[in-house]
């Protein structure tokens, strides 16, 4: 079992029998939004993590408003959503979020709290084109990404585990 950690800039994952790992992020402590190879990435503010069934890893990238991909294989980050303004927009490459937003992995979709913007999302990644079992990066149509709610509400994520 892993246990995944996001303190401000940078992700670490650990063995529950072992150490702690740097896994993406940056290694001397500076902010951005870069995408690419995991240890080159850059978060500001990684709130909340989630890991699909293939083991991808979904990050909610609060400062940068932006949900990220880290790959399973050859770790890579990759911006599937979001990246700018406040306004929410309800298509996956015009998505917006505020800077308050989690996330959670069910059942084949990722499930987005943007408590800023009173909604929850959906983008659905069970999708072979979105999220597989290699190493590539999300893509195809992202039309599944979906208003549900009009509403205040929050995932809980523990900081550890």
């Amino acid at each position: 079992m892993l246990c995944f950690v996001a303190p401000k800039l940078k992700i670490y994952f650990f063995p529950l029998d072992s150490s702690l790992e740097a896994f993406a992020g940056s290694f001397v402590g500076e902010s951005g939004y870069v995408d690419g190879p995991a240890a080159k990435s850059l978060f500001n503010r990684p709130q909340s993590l989630s890991i699909c069934d293939n083991g991808a890893v979904f990050v909610a990238d609060t400062r940068n408003l932006a949900i990220r991909k880290i790959s399973k294989f050859l770790p890579t980050v990759t911006t599937i959503a979001g990246g700018s303004s406040r306004k929410p927009g309800f298509a996956g490459d015009t998505a917006r979020f505020s800077s308050e937003f989690s996330l959670a992995c069910s059942c084949g979709s990722l499930l987005i709290a943007d408590c800023g913007n009173r909604l929850i999302r959906e983008i659905q990644i069970d999708d072979p084109k979105s999220c597989d079992s290699s190493d590539s990066a999300v893509s195809g149509d992202f039309s599944s990404f979906t208003w549900i709610f009009f509403l205040s509400i929050g995932f809980k994520t523990p900081a550890f585990c």
